[in-house]
């Protein structure tokens, strides 16, 4: 039952992590294929929009059937602004997009038609009247129709928004100007792309697909994050799996030599045992698949915080559940189950009959055997030390889980060598500490290492996960919070929703610089906009500032290696600061060019100095705002900040700006942003403290499982002690401190695996994101989860002691 349990909670991570990484990525194809509807080619701007006339423009590109150009955009709405994400087309709408409705009609000025699951979720109807927010302030629209299931309106799971072209126009403040055109092309759709690239200047064409995989690639680094722990969650179940099947051919000995004498063959033994562990496995993955998808749902909401938060805005919480991965899974959980018999039934088939069916025997690991497994630990270790260093020049992570895996295998092959020297080193202490109990503890561990090895190793996986992730999150938040607090240095953030809450914010009224200059106390305001912009494959971010204002609130960190620039000299010229991060993915050097495409046509931008910068995994591009809206012809503006004189009064100013826009503005001051920047950054990774949990529950699993069959193995040599005047006592802290020797070995080797492991980690994060952390190992996890192992090692040894001290002596020594 313990095996079960430990089994399916390996199999219910891995399931809930595929079902979150696949329902998120499920989400955002169904948006850009509802919003695409029978488009094979979707054309964009490299940057910013496209011009008012580019359907008629594409319309006239050879191969083009038909062509609808779009606003796609978002109102904020509900006490928590979020993001409604809402389409609004023009052209040959008919033929490319469904409109649906399953009640209402079409909506006209004033008006929107909402999907069905927004209308459940704002608790709209016909007739309601829906509060937003537009960049030109707060609107009140008249619900006009609920969309049916399908069409636009199955995308992002029906929490989505129709508006009239003219509607969005206005409040969207564009003058005619489109996020997109998509097409209907006849013939070939790539050689179409072309002719339409060349046609409308600064423009992208792709096939829809192309883009929601694009879309996809920016979330890759949070999903492959995730998949490496939950596979190692299953890995520690696969251990108990072998702890569990390892004691049942030892119980079993004598039975499986009868079996050899009766004339079973080798391969039939086998078979007998993989097929236990497979029933185990079968009642363990769908159980564990069960839990998974209950775990699922939990986990969902949390991981599209994140994605909402920096990568897609409005991105819906619906769950899917494809029964092709699922049935997947579930075999993977069998087949971890069969795997950890496999090592177990291989040995029980190799031993000879006469062998088997005599007395059982305890074996310590020999010294021989003892020096080959730490040699293929090193040879594990070695394998792991490649990977890593192939994934230094590696953009994905399979060479990083790779490592973490070669990683694991040599904490399971080191885990009998290292607890035998260890219990032998730490004996003559623990002799006189602990007495006579301590010495048969000892004992029994010597004589049985390989069963006690087992579950230690699965103990130190589990730690290993645990004390590397805290040490790489510790080695992230530190460098990001220490940043940031250089970084970030205005009085005041002003913007249309919290800083943070939606990757795309909602734009707020350029108009509105003015008047803030003219609250009472402001002595200065810097307008901000970020944008991104398809760069070699990917994306960077395009970030604008007034410079000569933001040299009054902050300065540039420049990176390692790089020659100051005098950056009041950027302001109107093509010049830009590159982060670190991306001049690292891209191979940019200080005063090299890049060139990025514009509304008219390639451009190259000089970068003139290297800096350190956390904004976004993707790579950023700082440059003055003048030159971006010359170059990119796109005015928007994303937030204020906004710098006070030493004198005022800052409440007062504060509320000064409040009453601005109708009083619907949202006004955070530095301590508020940045705290509500380490609350994004410490919710990026709570996710992975429940994986970690499962881990250390699972291994604490085979502590109790260990024991409690040791107790029954060990009857008869029970009886003899409580015979020659054991006390129960004693019967007890013998489980007890064999126990804790288990727990406190795995741990200690975990802390060792764990420092390997955050070195894995940081390499992969740096292949990826391009960002160089320094190595902050977490002493305080460390500390604090070698102490919960051991003690939890000593509890969950605790019924299988009193189960011990309870035996019978005439009982006991009637054992077999």
């Amino acid at each position: 039952m313990l095996t079960v349990v430990g089994v399916a909670l390996g199999v219910a991570t891995l399931v809930a992590i595929d079902v979150v990484n696949g329902s998120s990525s499920a989400t955002i194809d169904e948006l850009v294929s509802a919003y695409a509807g029978r488009a094979t080619v979707s054309v964009r701007a490299a940057s910013g929009t496209l011009p008012a006339d580019a359907v008629a423009t594409v319309r006239r590109v050879d191969g083009v059937r038909a062509a609808a150009g779009s606003i796609q955009s978002a109102l904020l709405v509900g006490e928590d602004r979020r993001a409604l994400p809402y389409l609004a087309g023009t052209g040959d709408e008919a033929a490319l997009r469904d409109h649906v409705y399953e009640r209402g009609a079409a909506p006209g000025d004033g008006e929107l038609a909402v999907g069905g699951s927004a209308a459940r979720r704002l608790g709209l109807d016909v007739g309601s009247r829906l509060p937003a927010i537009a960049p030109t302030g707060p609107r009140e629209l008249r619900v006009s129709g609920i969309l049916a299931d399908t069409g636009v309106g199955r995308a992002n799971g029906g929490f989505v928004a129709v508006l009239s072209f003219a509607e969005a126009d206005r409040m969207a403040q564009r003058d005619g100007r489109l996020d997109a055109v998509d097409v209907v092309t006849a013939g070939d759709a790539d050689a179409v792309a072309r002719r339409i690239e060349a046609a409308l200047v600064g423009s992208t064409a792709e096939a829809p697909a192309e883009r929601g995989e694009r879309t996809k690639r920016l979330v890759a680094s949070l999903q492959d994050l995730l998949r490496i722990l939950s596979a190692l969650s299953l890995f520690v179940g696969t251990f108990l799996v072998f702890n569990t099947m390892s004691i049942a051919v030892a119980q079993r000995k004598r039975e499986l030599g009868i079996l050899r004498a009766l004339g079973a063959r080798r391969r039939e033994i086998v078979g007998m045992i993989t097929v236990e562990a497979a029933a185990l496995g079968t009642v363990a993955a769908i159980a564990g698949a069960l839990a998974g998808i209950a775990m699922a749902q939990g986990l969902l909401a949390a991981v599209n915080r994140q994605i909402r938060l920096n990568f897609v805005a409005g991105l819906d919480d619906q769950l899917v559940l494809p029964a092709d991965r699922l049935l997947l899974l579930v075999a993977a959980g069998i087949g971890a189950a069969v795997v950890g018999a496999l090592g177990p039934a291989t040995l029980a088939a190799a031993a000879q009959p006469s062998e088997a069916m005599g007395a059982p025997r305890h074996t310590s690991v020999a010294r021989p055997l003892r020096l080959r497994l730490l040699v293929l630990a090193a040879v594990f270790v070695a394998l792991a030390a490649g990977a890593v260093a192939v994934q230094r020049g590696a953009d994905d992570p399979a060479p990083g889980s790779a490592a973490a895996l070669a990683l694991m295998f040599a904490i399971a092959v080191a885990a009998a060598p290292a607890l035998a020297l260890g219990v032998r080193a730490a004996g003559p202490l623990a002799d006189r500490i602990g007495g006579l109990p301590a010495r048969l503890a000892r004992d029994s561990i010597l004589r049985a290492t390989g069963r006690a090895a087992v579950t230690a190793a699965a103990l130190a996986a589990a730690v290993t996960m645990v004390v590397g992730m805290a040490s790489f999150i510790e080695s992230q938040r530190r460098t990001i919070f220490e940043w940031l607090d250089q970084a970030v240095n205005a009085d005041l953030f002003v913007s249309a929703a919290p800083l943070g809450g939606n990757s795309a914010p909602i734009p707020i009224d350029a108009r509105l610089w003015d008047d803030l200059k003219r609250v009472d106390g402001v002595r200065d305001v810097d307008r901000f906009r970020q944008v991104r912009i398809p760069y070699e494959g990917s994306y960077v971010a395009i970030s604008s500032v007034d410079i000569p204002i933001y040299l009054t609130r902050g300065r540039a960190l420049y990176a390692p290696g790089t020659d100051p620039y005098p950056i009041e000299r950027m302001v109107g010229r093509d010049e830009v600061l590159a982060s670190d991060n991306f001049a690292r993915k891209h191979g940019v050097a200080q005063g090299s060019d890049v060139t990025l495409l514009t509304p008219d046509g390639p451009r190259a931008f000089r970068v003139v100095a290297i800096v350190t910068d956390y904004t976004t995994d993707q790579g950023l591009m700082l440059m003055d705002r003048s030159t971006y809206v010359s170059r990119f012809r796109d005015e928007a503006i994303d937030s204020y900040a906004v710098m006070l004189d030493p004198s005022a009064d800052r409440a007062r100013a504060r509320a000064g700006i409040e009453r601005l826009q109708g009083g619907t503005l949202f006004v955070q001051s530095n301590e508020e942003f940045k705290g509500g920047i380490r609350r994004i950054v410490d919710d990026f990774f709570a996710t992975t403290y429940v994986m970690e949990a499962i881990a250390l529950v699972v291994g604490v699993l085979g502590v109790a499982n260990t024991m409690l069959v040791a107790v029954l193995e060990r009857g008869r040599e029970i009886g003899v002690l409580r015979a020659v005047g054991a006390t129960r006592r004693q019967i007890r802290r013998t489980i007890l401190i064999e126990a804790g020797a288990i727990g406190l070995a795995g741990a200690l080797l975990g802390l060792l695996g764990g420092a390997a492991l955050t070195v894995v980690t940081l390499t992969v994060s740096e292949s990826t994101t391009g960002w160089v952390l320094p190595y902050h190992y977490e002493w305080g996890s460390a500390i604090s989860v070698t102490a919960l192992a051991t003690v939890a090692a000593v509890l969950a040894g605790w019924w299988p002691a009193r189960r011990a001290a309870r035996v019978e002596v005439a009982t006991a020594l009637q054992y077999e």
